[in-house]
């Protein structure tokens, strides 16, 4: 088993060396040691967070995020989402720690507002191994994409995709809040599955208030999600977008993982 030392002279040595040629490029990613400290990000993973220097950068953690630091990543936005974003640090770096224990790349979708800015980001952790076997550090590489505009995404026709914001004016159906947040997500051709991530809830909690709830309200017997669609689109409901729904998150999109995080069940 390698020293620390040893571990940490090999990604001096081999492994920065080679990541420095992606430091100065148009891209997001950052080298992390084991324990989930940065080692080296690129310029623009450091602008982007609303550093200015690669030094103010090295051995942070996602772990280790105090509340000043929260306050720089997520400005007004800090106070509002306080708990969600330490939760979804949290997250991370339980995954990051993951990649390391198992040796697997990790893919999971970055909700979480950085430099006071919500996007989304599509990330890959992967591990990095030693000739031993051993891992001696975890790259991430991350793409930022509409989150909420999946069907734009799909459709190569559309130049660019649709810009989301809160409407200022009520939607032309009332609805309670969570059933709101359901059917929007739907309405943006996220699945089931991954809605039910976004929201915190269990899978089965979403599938009951699709059919008892949000499928009568529209003349729907039964579970019908795709009749359900269809009749919410007609009436435009698919550009209210539902102020709750501006929280940071994590989406793990890699089902065994999933695990790793128990979600609690909110009716």
């Amino acid at each position: 088993m390698l020293s620390d030392l040893e571990r940490n002279q090999y990604v001096k040595d081999y492994i920065i060396p080679s990541f420095n040629y992606l430091v100065n490029h148009d891209s997001f990613s950052t080298l992390f040691d084991i324990y989930g400290k940065c080692i080296i990000c690129t310029r623009r993973n450091m602008l982007d967070l609303g550093f200015t220097s690669q030094n103010e950068m090295i051995g942070l953690s996602y772990a280790e995020i105090n509340d000043e630091m929260l306050k720089k990543l997520a400005g007004e936005n800090y106070s509002l989402n306080m708990d969600e974003i330490k939760t979804s640090c949290n997250k991370i770096h339980e995954l990051l720690l993951t990649s390391v224990k198992h040796k697997r790349i990790v893919k999971f979708i970055d909700l979480i507002p950085y430099n006071q800015h919500y996007r989304s980001f599509l990330e890959t952790y992967t591990p990095i191994l030693h000739p031993s076997g051993e891992v001696v550090a975890v790259q991430s590489m991350s793409i930022e994409f509409k989150m909420f505009d999946l069907p734009s995404l799909l459709d190569r026709n559309k130049e660019k995709p649709k810009s989301f914001s809160i409407p200022k004016d009520s939607p032309p159906l009332d609805l309670p809040p969570r059933q709101h947040e359901i059917l929007y997500l739907l309405l943006q051709g996220i699945p089931q599955e991954y809605a039910a991530q976004i929201l915190n809830i269990k899978r089965g909690t979403l599938a009951r208030i699709v059919s008892e709830n949000l499928c009568p309200k529209f003349g729907i017997h039964g579970s019908n999600t795709k009749l359900l669609i269809k009749k919410a689109q007609e009436l435009g409901l698919q550009d209210y977008m539902p102020r709750s729904l501006w929280k940071p998150s994590v989406i793990i999109l890699d089902k065994e993982l999933g695990n790793l995080t128990n979600s609690q069940d909110d009716v």
